[in-house]
């Protein structure tokens, strides 16, 4: 089985996906924050277009499977733009392991030379 997105929602989902993809670039919410709810959002849109193809089935695993392959499908196509979210935002993991990563843009201090 493929995942194809229904046509109900083909249309729309682009033009959707870029005003959410406006909105939380001009929102003054952490970086978290918006990944959060861009996430949200492309799952919430995997789950609906399994649901209009009817492609759920009586296993719960294999649902999950399909909603994360719509996931991925979403991501690569019609909610390209949200990708930058997920790019862009701190990782949780990352942040508990090394802390906050703190890119310095002062520039490189110059090594004194020996005559």
């Amino acid at each position: 089985m493929q995942p194809v997105i229904p046509d109900a929602l083909a249309a729309i989902l682009p033009i959707v996906g870029e005003i959410l993809t406006r909105v939380l670039a001009d929102d003054r919410q952490k970086a978290g924050i918006n990944a959060l709810i861009a996430g949200a959002f492309l799952v919430l849109c995997a789950t609906g277009c399994a649901l209009l193809a009817g492609n759920f089935t009586g296993d719960p695993a294999t649902s999950a499977g399909i909603v994360i392959a719509y996931c991925t499908l979403l991501m690569r196509g019609s909610l390209g733009t949200l990708m930058q979210f997920f790019d862009l935002s701190p990782s949780p993991a990352a942040n508990l392991l090394f802390g906050p990563q703190i890119e310095s843009t002062a520039p490189a201090k110059e090594e004194p030379k020996q005559a």
